[in-house]
Order: C-alpha cells, then sequence, then structure tokens
C-alpha cells in the first residue's frame, strides 16, 4: 500500500512537471493583457511599476489586492496617490463613494483605462470616444511639447464637460483629450486614457519614453497605492483562482482548505487499519417471546390455556407482593376474609374473584365472557393496589 502510494505521488509530480515544462517551453508569445505589477510580457506594466521609484523619489510604494471600497474603507489614508491601470475600471457604487471621500480628504487617485461606472464618468463629465488602432498617435501637453507614440489596440479619448471642473494635461493629434485632473475637495482624479501607453510593449517599442514622466510629474508626490484588483485577468476573465487571490479573506480560506486537505491525506494513509466488526450487546428477548406467545394464544382461540396463563400470572402477583399462596378451592368465609384483610380489597371484591377463579378451575371449556370477565376482575384488582400504594 505504501509503495503504490508513494509511486501515485510520483506519478503527479511528473505530470506537473510535464505540463510546466511544456508551457515554459512555448515560444508563443503571450498577447494578453495584463497590467500587472511583476508581468514582463507585452502587455504587463513591469516596467512603468519600477519606474514609480524614480517618479515618486523618497516615497513608499505599496502593492494592494482589494477592491477600492475594502482597501478605502478599512484605512484612513493622507497623502497618498492611487494609482489604477487596466483596459476597464468596472467600480461599483460602494467603491465610487470611497474614491470620491479619499479624493475629497487631500489624497489623489490616477485613473488609467475605461472607467465603468456611470457615477464616476457623471461626476467627472467625461465621455469616452474611440479613435483608432494601430496608428501613430501624438501626445501633446500644456507646454506645447510633443510625443510621438504607436499604439498597437483600440485607444480612447475623451470628451470633457465645460461645467465640469477640471484642466486638461494632454490631447492627441486631433485635438482631443487624453489626460486631464480632475480637483476634488482637497485631491483630485488624473485620468489618462490611453492605458496600453503604460505597458511594457508601448514603452519599450516607442522611441521616445518621456511621456512618461510627463504623465507621472502631474501627480502630486506622495506616498504610492498600486492596484492590483481591478485587473484583467483578476476582474474579467473569470478565473477562479484570480479571483480568490484577488480577495483576502477567499485566499485565506483557500490556503487552510489546502493545508486540512494535505493534513486528511497524511492521517488517511498512515496507517490502513482493518475494518472492526461493531457487535451489538444481546437483545434482552423475554418481551418479544411473551408477545409472541401471547399472539399464539389468541390465534389458538384456547380460552383455558389463557385463563390458565392469567391465573398463574395473577398467583405469582399475590405471592410477591402479598406473600399469599393462593388455595382458590377453599372459599369459606373465613379464607375470603383473611384474603381480603391481606390484600386490602375488600371482602365482596375477594369473594368474587376467588369464586371465579375456582370456577374456571373446574370448568373444562371456558368462554369468552368468562375470560373476559377474569381479566376485568384481576386488573381492577391490580389497579386498586396500586391506587392504595400510591396514597
Amino acid at each position: 500500500m505504501k509503495n503504490r502510494f508513494l509511486f501515485l505521488i510520483s506519478a503527479v509530480f511528473f505530470v506537473i512537471f510535464v505540463i510546466t515544462l511544456f508551457i515554459s517551453a512555448s515560444g508563443k508569445v503571450d498577447w494578453d493583457y495584463y497590467y500587472t505589477w511583476n508581468t514582463r510580457k507585452p502587455f504587463g506594466s513591469y516596467v512603468v511599476f519600477n519606474l514609480m521609484q524614480y517618479y515618486f523619489p523618497d516615497k513608499k510604494i505599496e502593492i494592494r489586492k482589494e477592491s477600492a471600497y475594502y482597501l478605502l474603507s478599512e484605512n484612513e489614508f493622507t497623502g497618498t496617490n492611487l494609482i489604477f491601470i487596466s483596459s476597464i475600471l468596472q467600480f461599483d457604487e460602494y467603491d465610487y463613494s470611497e474614491l470620491l471621500e479619499f479624493a475629497e480628504r487631500g489624497n489623489n487617485v490616477f485613473i488609467s483605462g475605461y472607467i465603468d461606472n456611470p457615477d464616476l464618468i457623471e461626476n467627472l463629465g467625461i465621455k469616452y470616444v474611440s479613435h483608432g488602432q494601430e496608428k501613430e498617435h501624438e501626445l501633446v501637453f500644456g507646454n506645447g511639447i510633443r510625443y510621438t507614440v504607436f499604439s498597437k489596440i483600440n485607444s480612447f479619448c475623451m470628451e470633457i464637460s465645460p461645467e465640469s471642473s477640471h484642466s486638461i494635461i494632454a490631447v492627441n493629434e486631433d485635438n482631443q483629450a487624453v489626460y486631464a485632473g480632475f480637483r476634488r475637495g482637497k485631491g483630485a482624479f488624473y485620468v489618462f486614457s490611453m492605458p496600453e501607453m503604460l505597458t511594457n510593449y508601448e514603452i519599450v517599442k516607442n522611441p521616445s519614453r518621456e511621456y512618461l514622466s510627463r504623465i507621472f510629474s502631474n501627480v502630486p508626490v506622495n506616498d504610492v497605492i498600486w492596484d492590483e484588483y481591478y485587473k484583467p485577468k483578476n476582474r474579467m476573465s473569470g478565473n477562479f483562482l484570480h479571483y480568490v487571490k484577488s480577495e483576502p479573506a477567499l485566499k485565506r480560506s483557500y490556503y487552510l482548505l489546502m493545508v486540512m486537505i494535505l493534513i486528511f491525506f497524511f492521517f488517511r494513509i498512515k496507517r490502513e487499519q482493518r475494518i472492526i466488526r461493531i457487535i451489538p450487546p444481546e437483545e434482552n428477548k423475554i418481551m418479544a417471546f411473551l408477545h409472541q406467545s401471547g399472539n399464539l394464544l389468541y390465534r389458538s382461540s384456547s380460552n383455558k390455556k389463557i385463563s390458565g396463563k392469567k391465573i398463574r400470572y395473577f398467583e405469582y402477583y399475590l405471592e410477591k407482593h402479598f406473600n399469599i399462596i393462593p388455595e382458590w378451592n377453599s372459599a369459606s368465609a373465613d379464607y375470603i376474609s383473611d384474603f381480603s384483610i391481606r390484600t386490602g380489597c375488600g371482602y365482596e371484591s375477594a369473594e368474587k374473584i376467588i369464586r371465579l377463579i375456582a370456577l374456571i378451575n373446574g370448568t373444562g371449556k371456558i368462554s369468552d365472557r368468562l375470560l373476559s370477565d377474569l381479566d376485568r376482575n384481576i386488573v381492577e384488582f391490580k389497579r386498586n393496589f396500586q391506587g392504595e400504594k400510591n396514597g
């Protein structure tokens, strides 16, 4: 058994190792969108994340994987920049409320991507407009400096309501806003509509990468919280494990489950015991035997035998409770008087039951009525005795 288990474990690890080697050896480029801090694939954000220490020198850079609501409701941040970079930012109503309050307290929210929350879009007064894909674009900043960038994927620009309190930081070649700041309370929202410009592929491919410093130079130099929750692989891929790992409570539960499974298998295979048969205790079958015997007597319609059994049990009852060995054929007045005194049943009751039993013992055939009278008198006698005893 032990050897078989070791062989099974070795086989599982071998299969996992082969699959890992197969995936690692694949030469196909992964063009999925990640925007994650540690992904070196084309559409990861490894480069821009590692440049954060230069854009925000001597400041703490922290990676968080909670939703905006969970992160901001559990912590009181001050003087902090919260950075979101993803294709689509799916904020719910609770996220929106916490983000707005976070900015009004004097913090800053940098969002690069398509905001999928009607309340936040309405509050900022923006409307996203597609402006083509796989083409060169110009980023024109407020000081007139232009940067030529190449976008491989569909990009967006923004139409901003004139009633919104904002300042346009950069536009494209068609003079459409792609980067703007929105004051809210003591803080601000900074919205950059071209998140692909912040991926490894675009940064490496574009000849001039100075536009990155221009983008982040407009954000105050504060401590940075880098979001890893609203990423495509976490929010939109439908991958169960990605979602579980993104939620701290689910992540801890998942690891606890794995540990419990390992502990179970460890103790399960540590010792294989032979099945021990459970022997139930001996059953008291006396009452069942009496019940069965009674049924047989009633089915045989032998009133003589039934009355004989009843009289015998009644004699045992008298001997046990009154120390009387009855002599049913002695129906003299003195015997009946002595019987009634010792049992406390009264002279008439004693006479009735003694004469009834004497009659039955002397009769060969017992009618149903006579048997019924015997049963009724015995039951009444016992009931009277129990009543006196309890009284």
